[in-house]
């Protein structure tokens, strides 16, 4: 979490809100956390890389996800959050990938029985303006937007571990059995993904930069 936060926080993402807001006219006021996304499974405990080979696992419809989970062997499967909980309980996928609040909001943990910390992706929740609007407010309103939204930004920062923590404790509570394996071969087995994206958009340097911070 510190290099999330170090990357964000730092001229790395300065330089990438400037970014946005010199194409798009769009401002980033604040980035908020999520968490580390786990794995859940159906049928099959996930204790080391090998038991991702050819599991059936949901993702959303974003190629970072499907790339993801080819790399680490998985067969993946976009489908429709909303239609998920019938997928598992048909067979048509064996497990999915996301974070606890989400599953357990969900009701997801009444068709898997096992989570591994595999922490393969990151999410962030920006926090965005049209710089058009912001830019029409007067200078003390202005400040005043920014001022706030660094305010939520430290106290949602606080707040998303231990919420996430307490949904983790209601998916036990629940009988979900959590697993950690070693991240390691995770990481090695996604390691093509840095190079093929940054290829696609042209963004070695920054890719590089930001697994340097």
């Amino acid at each position: 979490m510190n290099h999330v936060h170090k990357v964000l926080d730092g001229p790395i993402g300065q330089e990438i809100y400037k970014s946005l807001l010199d194409r798009a006219k769009v401002r980033t006021l604040a980035v908020y956390d999520t968490t580390f996304r786990k794995i859940f499974t159906k049928s099959k405990p996930i204790n080391s890389l090998a038991d991702m080979k050819g599991l059936k696992i949901r993702v959303p419809e974003a190629q970072n996800y499907v790339r993801a989970m080819q790399l680490l062997g998985a067969n993946p499967t976009p489908i429709a959050w909303g239609e998920l909980y019938t997928a598992l309980e048909t067979g048509v996928v064996a497990g999915f990938e996301n974070k606890c609040e989400a599953a357990f909001n969900a009701k997801l943990h009444e068709q898997t029985k096992f989570a591994a910390y595999t922490g393969h992706i990151f999410c962030i929740n920006p926090f965005l303006c049209s710089e058009r609007w912001f830019s029409s407010l007067p200078k003390d309103i202005q400040q005043i937007v920014l001022d706030a939204a660094q305010e939520s930004l430290a106290w949602q920062r606080a707040e998303a571990p231990s919420s996430e923590k307490s949904f983790e404790q209601k998916m036990k509570d629940a009988g979900v059995t959590f697993t950690s394996p070693d991240p390691a071969p995770f990481r090695r087995a996604v390691e093509p993904f840095y190079k093929e994206y940054g290829d696609k958009i042209k963004a070695n340097d920054l890719i590089k930069k930001i697994r340097e911070a």
